[in-house]
């Protein structure tokens, strides 16, 4: 997983635009972090604020398109 300290960058391969929920959870399954993101045509990415956010590892998920995206990071 990658690090992160107060920010972290989440790119989905999207071509389409719309928006979705990204959500954060730790190692328990309960969702620390819910923030909706807005996909454009030409910027599929997002910055997450994570200051307020512990230390430890952590799982990202987000759906689009009936589609779940799933990653992960450590937080220092």
């Amino acid at each position: 997983p990658n690090p992160v300290q107060n920010e972290f960058r989440i790119e989905l391969p999207v071509t389409a635009a719309g928006k979705t929920t990204l959500s954060v959870f730790d190692y328990s399954g309960k969702i620390i972090l819910s923030r909706e993101i807005f996909i454009t045509r030409n910027l599929n990415a997002a910055i997450i604020n994570a200051s307020n956010i512990a230390k430890g590892n952590y799982t990202i998920k987000c759906y689009w398109n009936n589609e779940l995206y799933i990653g992960k990071f450590v937080k220092q």
